[in-house]
């Protein structure tokens, strides 16, 4: 559709709230996402609309507003959250919370994880007041609390007490849309799916005893055995349609015979061969991708320093491949480490994927394409969560997608939860403006 948006200003908006929503410290926990969400609601409301703010608890503040269509299709929500990880500031060249813009960048706490979003999604409503296109969706925007720790106090809140307000056809997140190099190609990734999650207890027992008496049945030595195991045997392989869809398409986009061994890794048999020939950064992406993947991240063990303890924990964060279940980690842990250990599951969520050949993808691939001729638009499965993740689970189609051509040699993920988080101050305004075509494109 044709409508005349000023680019410029769209553009200079999302700078500048990227920047005032970095300044409010929302590192979750505790989140404290209300001022934030307030904030938002005062732009939203100076530019007309009547913005709703929502409090699943004191100050975990989440913000709806909603551009009205002509209601002859279902609505369009765009979704992201406020809340960040926690940061520790002496590591950082600028200080996290300051959303400083230096050497071409914007440095801060959230400025792509994913306060960028958010302010990208706030820039593009607050234009479709200033132009009243005549679009045939409504389009609902929302900015939640809690994402960085499960979402509970945020969107499945808001599910669950709201639903009204947040129905929709389709959906637009974080995590897609960022451009990768390989094999002198660009390639755009827009997130179709996601991995699950469960979290395992693993329990070894042994003999107690004196530590002037060491022993082999140590509950420390058979906990150290089985995460040893666990750090060096492969999981089996699980292909999703995703995962194949992504992997396929950059084979196809590669000379012999790196399109071979990108095919390959599709291979039961010489899947793990092929990774070990990989740098470790890629090697892992596709690993992950491919398979259930298992961390050991907490210890537990002794409450004495001369006594051998007769228990000992390991706490694994585990993500699933959709389709997995935590039956089966569970069973996959049991067959590298054996017998002799408790093993217990706590389920977190199941993965989720969307379809490739809905309107929304298609919009999503015209208009990359027309930015980045040369480029390859590609599906990717997000290996860690999103709260995408209860919109699936609903069975409504969203999407990761926040466009942005990275300068050669910036890594999205490496920068993801890492010190010195930051995002190019230019390749964020035209993809500000990217996205917003895209959706005009879709909903017009």
């Amino acid at each position: 559709m044709t409508v005349q948006l000023n680019w410029p200003q769209i553009q200079d908006d999302a700078v500048r709230l990227l920047k005032a929503l970095i300044r409010f410290d929302t590192t979750n926990p505790p989140g404290n996402e209300t001022p934030a969400a307030q904030f938002i609601a005062a732009e939203l409301r100076a530019a007309g609309y009547e913005p709703t703010v929502l409090e699943s608890a004191p100050g975990r503040g989440n913000v709806i507003a909603r551009y009205k269509g002509d209601g002859s299709q279902r609505p369009l929500l765009l979704f992201g959250h406020l809340d960040v990880v926690p940061a520790e500031p002496t590591e950082w060249t600028h200080p996290p919370f300051e959303a400083i813009e230096a050497d071409g960048f914007i440095w801060g706490r959230g400025a792509l994880d994913m306060k960028n979003i958010v302010a990208a999604q706030l820039a593009f409503m607050l234009a479709l007041k200033r132009a009243r296109p005549r679009l045939k969706r409504d389009i609902i925007y929302s900015a939640m609390a809690d994402e960085e720790v499960g979402g509970a106090m945020g969107i499945q809140w808001l599910l669950e007490h709201h639903h009204d307000l947040l129905d929709c056809e389709y959906a637009l997140t974080e995590f897609g849309g960022f451009s990768i190099e390989m094999g002198g190609r660009r390639f755009y990734l827009c997130q179709t799916g996601e991995k699950g999650g469960t979290r395992i207890t693993l329990r070894a027992k042994g003999r107690p005893g004196h530590a002037s008496m060491p022993h082999t049945d140590s509950a420390i030595l058979h906990l150290s055995q089985a995460l040893l195991k666990l750090g060096h045997t492969p999981t089996p392989l699980h292909i999703s349609p995703t995962a194949r869809a992504m992997i396929e398409g950059m084979a196809q986009a590669q000379p012999f015979p790196r399109s071979a061994a990108l095919r390959g890794l599709l291979s039961p048999t010489l899947s793990k061969h092929l990774l070990r020939l990989l740098p470790e950064e890629q090697a892992g992406s596709f690993r992950a991708m491919l398979r259930n993947t298992i961390s050991a991240t907490l210890l537990n063990a002794g409450y004495k320093v001369n006594v051998i303890p007769g228990t000992a924990e390991a706490t694994l964060d585990c993500r699933l491949i959709p389709g997995q279940t935590s039956e089966d980690m569970v069973r996959e842990i049991s067959d590298i480490i054996g017998p002799g250990f408790e093993i217990e599951a706590d389920p977190l969520s199941t993965g989720a994927e969307s379809p490739l050949d809905t309107p929304l993808y298609r919009a999503i691939e015209r208009n990359l394409n027309r930015f980045d001729p040369q480029a390859v638009v590609l599906p990717m499965l997000m290996v860690g969560g999103t709260d995408g993740r209860f919109l699936g689970a609903r069975g409504v189609p969203y999407y990761g997608y926040s466009p942005i051509r990275l300068p050669a040699g910036l890594k999205f993920m490496e920068l993801i939860h890492s010190h010195d988080e930051r995002i190019p101050v230019d390749a964020y305004r035209e993809g500000t403006q990217l996205f917003a075509e895209t959706v005009l494109d879709f909903c017009g």
